[in-house]
């Protein structure tokens, strides 16, 4: 084949590649399968979030932090949607946090600021005392002005 052949071939198949990326999608929803729970069979699905561990020796600023993935929980049973990305994740991480068990850690210095000085607890007014009636008041009467 020569140049000017291949060159023809590849022309045609950017074009055909182009024509099957910008044709439109035409999709009957209710023609889709929908997705049910393993463990009830239930086909409706909330949304919440696993939150997963970054270890100080993984982590840019050496502290332990926390990330958040969002998965599809079953409403019924609470059963996570697991799809081959979430599982193959989840023995990944698994995987990684078994390895940094094994692995000696190294303490983490202290960065933490310096403690700001204690406040000073605030103080409640005496609490009356109830075992004792309260005394009686005496009537105040007016006076005349002898004059």
């Amino acid at each position: 084949m020569t140049e000017q052949q291949e060159a023809m071939v590849n022309e045609q198949e950017q074009t055909q590649t182009e024509e099957i990326q910008n044709a439109p999608v035409r999709v009957n929803i209710n023609d889709l399968p929908a997705l049910s729970c393993r463990n009830c069979g239930q086909a409706m699905w909330q949304q919440a979030y696993i939150i997963k561990r970054i270890g100080p020796t993984q982590s840019p600023t050496k502290r332990e932090e926390h990330i958040t993935v969002p998965v599809l929980v079953c409403v019924v049973c609470r059963t996570p949607l697991m799809t081959f990305e979430l599982q193959a994740q989840q023995a990944e991480m698994a995987q990684m946090d078994a390895e940094m068990a094994a692995q000696p850690q190294e303490p983490v210095p202290d960065i933490s600021p310096e403690p700001a000085a204690p406040v000073p607890p605030i103080q409640e007014p005496p609490a009356p005392q109830l075992d004792q009636p309260p005394q009686a008041q005496r009537p105040i009467v007016p006076t005349q002005n002898q004059g």
